[in-house]
This record gives structure tokens, sequence and C-alpha cells, in this order.
């Protein structure tokens, strides 16, 4: 109740967060001991791959899908290794990519079969691998064609290079497993070190085959406009609709590439960025005026292959630098921070009474390798100062829980905002079963409902003992409920921020997740919370037909999305 007061009351004034001591390495490794002990092996089993692709009902175990949730689907893309792979050999990271789907569909004219408890939606599942270039040639073979790069023995890397080379002409597989983006009417799966994959929906009229799901383009790169790679976390401008993204490799300089597309899907503009080394950059943000590029200290270093480990890893001693870059390019503007390593930003925006750039992100001192072992990440405040010859910034913890795949009111990106939703790291422990690699695992056991003016948390939704989260989606209610469609085009007009309209956390987050009390009987869910009141727990649960893997980043399309 003093959590949900927190996250009700509307402060009078904004105070600063509050300041927290960075954890010191000793403190990392109490918290991975406290954690230890509630780990469950158990839970590995929601790792283990499914190598079905199927179509079933969401059977509504609790609640009521509300009726102003908008029709549309929830889309979580993820590694989902096919039967042939070697789950004994093989990196988590390296397996192909699958799309999980939570459809919340109109219902039909005859509203008989509408599940009791959401008679204003037909509720649905399925599951299907993209289908890039790499999963095609191996499916057709039957057999494993490629194999993994991401070895913690650089020989083994090398090896496995030169022998996908020989087998298929390419070095590595195209899993487009990590991301999904809806841009321009296009859906996109992503992986860093591709173009996208173009994918489409189908609606169940034009469905004749039953595929629920096409690959149009295997690698999409905006009709020969695409230059480099494509990066897993691209940010879309709310105000005006543009695209911004990036992309890095370890060929040759320059290192990374920074580009903006307009809302049609036309390149607008493309700038190197000079970086001393490549580094593994994952994520990015952007402000009204501004993108944020991520120059951190995990590196690519040729020494570390000669040694016998992962060709990127940490160097400590290499300048950790935040860049300020005009939306539209010119001079980077490079800011020296603290050592450290980020994989998801939350978000960044301008301060109107200091004229500060305001990042936001889960950061962490990697002590263990970040690909193969567990190093908790923490929620952080930078505060630059443009002009400054990027001597002006300032640093600092917002939180002590360990956290991850931050997601917000996508309206107000780049934009002053106020709420934050993220997953809880409530256990870890050695990956024993499910795969080789990484070794360890994680479990998210409950969802923060973060206060980011405060930096306090103001409410948390935790799960059972044996239970799972992942990824949460907020999904913006529908505020035109006399509307026939309850997708994107039922809500009220844009105001010039963008929004449309209503506070900032009025909608619902929807998530995926499993329970595995009973071994023998683990199941999986889809989680729909009411992002106002997250403490209260899940407004509706719905159980799906077949074992959801735990996985990585989604997105919510509008059911237009459906072709």
């Amino acid at each position: 109740a003093s959590l949900r007061s927190k996250a009700m009351a509307e402060p009078s004034t904004r105070e600063a967060p509050q300041q927290f001591e960075p954890p010191q390495p000793q403190e990392t490794r109490a918290l991975l001991d406290s954690l230890r002990p509630y780990h469950t092996p158990d839970c590995e089993l929601t790792f283990v791959p499914v190598t079905d692709e199927i179509e079933g009902q969401l059977e509504l175990m609790s609640g009521q899908v509300p009726k102003d949730f908008p029709y549309g689907a929830y889309l979580r893309n993820g590694p989902n290794a096919p039967y042939y792979a070697d789950r004994n050999d093989d990196h988590y990271f390296d397996a192909d990519g699958m799309v999980h789907a939570a459809v919340f569909a109109p219902p039909a004219e005859d509203d008989a079969d509408a599940p009791d408890g959401a008679p204003g939606h037909q509720l649905t599942y399925f599951n299907r691998y993209i289908r890039t270039a790499s999963h095609v040639r191996e499916r057709e073979a039957g057999k494993k064609l490629f194999e993994g790069v991401l070895c913690f023995n650089g020989y083994r890397l090398i090896w496995n290079i030169i022998k996908n080379k020989f087998r298929t002409g390419s070095t590595f597989k195209d899993t487009a497993n990590t991301s999904l983006l809806y841009f321009n009417d296009k859906l996109l799966a992503l992986m860093e070190a591709s173009a996208p994959t173009h994918l489409q929906l189908l609606n169940p009229e034009n469905d004749t085959k039953g595929e629920k799901m096409q690959t149009i383009d295997q690698k999409f790169d905006f009709d020969a406009q695409l230059e480099h790679p494509f990066c897993a976390h691209p940010k879309i401008c709310p105000v005006t609709g543009e695209l911004m993204t990036f992309g890095y490799s370890a060929e040759s300089k320059p290192y990374m590439y920074y580009s903006v597309f307009a809302p049609s899907g036309k390149k607008l503009y493309t700038q190197p960025v000079d970086l001393e080394r490549s580094v593994m950059a994952h994520d990015m943000a952007i402000t009204r005026n501004y993108s944020i590029l991520l120059d951190l200290p995990l590196v690519f270093d040729p020494q570390n292959l000669v040694e016998g480990r992962f060709l990127y890893g940490f160097d400590s001693e290499h300048p950790a630098r935040i860049g300020v870059v005009p939306r539209m390019g010119g001079d980077i503007e490079w800011f020296r921070v603290e050592s450290c390593n980020v994989f998801h930003t939350v978000n960044a925006f301008e301060d109107p009474e200091t004229g500060e750039i305001v990042l936001h992100g889960g950061r962490y001192v990697p002590e263990r390798d970040p690909y193969f072992a567990y190093n908790p990440a923490y929620m952080y405040e930078w505060r630059m100062t443009p002009g400054t010859q990027g001597a002006g910034v300032k640093e600092r913890h917002l939180d002590t829980l360990p956290n991850e795949f931050p997601r917000i009111n996508e309206a107000y990106m780049g934009q002053p905002y106020k709420w934050a939703y993220s997953c809880e790291t409530t256990a870890w422990g050695p990956m024993e079963t499910a795969w080789r690699n990484p070794w360890e695992v994680t479990t998210f056991g409950a969802v923060l409902k973060y206060n980011m003016e405060s930096g306090e948390v103001a409410d948390r939704w935790g799960l059972g003992p044996s239970e799972g989260i992942d990824e949460v989606q907020f999904v913006p209610r529908v505020r035109d409920t006399s509307a026939e469609e309850g997708d994107a085009d039922a809500t009220s007009a844009a105001d010039e921020d963008g929004r449309s309209g209503g506070d900032e956390d009025d909608g619902y987050l929807v998530a995926f997740g499993s329970n595995w009390e009973d071994k023998a009987n683990v199941y999986s869910f889809v989680a729909v919370l009411d992002a106002k009141r997250v403490g209260e727990g899940p407004v509706a649960m719905l159980k799906s037909p077949q074992v959801i893997p735990r996985g990585l980043h989604g997105t919510w399309v509008p059911y237009s999305a459906f072709k």
C-alpha cells in the first residue's frame, strides 16, 4: 500500500533523485551470493527451445481482458534452436530467431466462441521461425550447417568461422533473433550484425495456407539505402516519426555509422562515427534534437583470440564515452564517464530547466565475462551539458535493485517522462541442462515501476517462487471506446508532442512468463497488467497452448498490421 501511495501521489515539486553509492565489487559478489540460494534448476526448462510451430487459443486463467485494451498483437523475438542444433556446443544467442505472438483480435461477427472474461477480443497464440537465408538453408538440408561464433575459446571461434565460410560462403548465421521493430507499416526482425529481416503478419481472411507470418525480404536494406549493419534498438521519434539507428563492425574504420530515416523509409542522413576501437554497442537513445551513441569498454581485441578468449571483452583501460550528436548529423560531443557498460538505455531528454541532456540506463561494471556470466545492472543517470567540450557531465546511481530490460510509454521517447518499467533479477545460478553457453541463468521474478523523477521504485509486482517474467511492453489504453477497432486509429488525436492524450501511465503492460512449480507440467502465460496499478498484479492471465521459451525483445503492433 505504501508503494502504491507513492505511485499515485503527484509530488508538488520535482526533487532530485536520491544519491546512491555505486555498488563495490565485494557488494556485487554479496548480491550474487544472496541470489544464488533462490535459484531453482527447474527454471532452466524455460530455456529449452520449442521445435513445433503451432497456433491455438489463449486460455483465460484469471481476470478479464479490459474492454479498452486495444486490438493488435504482442510479438516477442528470441533465440530458438531448431531440432538439429547442438545446445551442448552453441551459445543461446547463436540460435535462430522465433516470433511468439499473443493476438488480441476483434470479435468475430458470431461472438459465441469468445472466451468468458474477454467478450471484446479473440485471444490466440502462434509461433513461427524467422525464415532468414541461413534458416531456410539449414531447414532444406535438414541438418546443421552453421557453427556458432559466440565462443569463449578464441581458437574455436576462428575454426568455426573457417568451417562456416567453407560450408556456406558466410562467416556466421543471420539469426534475426534479438528484437522487433514496427516502422513504416513494416515489421522488421533485428540482430545487430546484419540488415533487418522484413516480416508480414497475415490476416486470417488472406492466410489461405495457415502461415500466420511470412518473410518478405531476408535482407531488408531500405531499398538499397542502408550502408551498414542495423542495431537491435533503433529509436522512433513520436513527434516526427523519424527513425534513428546505428551500426557497428570490427572489420575496419570507421567502426560505426549513424543514420536517420524519414517516416516514409527514405534515408535522410548517414555519417561515420570515428571510434578508436570497435566496440559492442547494443543500444542508443534520442532526445528532441539529439541522438546519443555509446563508446564503452566492451571492445574488440584480437589479442583475446590469441589468448583463447572471446573476441569482445571488457577493457577497463579503454575510455568510456557518451556521444551527443545533432539528430541530422554534425560534430559529436563526447563526454567521458566512469568506466562501465550499458546493454539497454531507458530514455533520454533535454531538461527544460537546466539545459542538460539526461540519459537513463542500466549500468554495470563487468567483473565477469558479460556474454557467458551474469553481471547485475542498476538504474543509472547521466546528465550532460552540451557545449562544454565534454566536461559538463554528472552521474549517479538511482537505485540498488538489479534489473534489466527497461521499457517506457514510447509516446514519451526522447522527451521528459516520469515512468519506466523493468524486470527485477530475483534468482541466479548455473545453466546446467538447457544450454552449455552461457554458463549461468537469471530469473526475472518481479516487474518494477520506476518513478524516474525521484529515482524510486513506485510499485512492484512479485511473481511466485517458481515463476518468471520476460520483458514487458507498454500498450496505450484505447480512449475512444466507441470506435469500431481498438487499434491505433481508435485513440484520440495526438497532441504536439506526439501523444494521444491521457496520463503517461494510462495503459497496460503485457509480457510472457512461465511457471515451473510442477516440473512435469511447465506452462507459459501472457500477463496483462494495469500500468497505473502494477502492484495489484495482472488484470488478466492467459495460458499459452505451449511453453514459450525465455526470449529477448518484443513490440506491440496494431491489428491493421495483419494484411
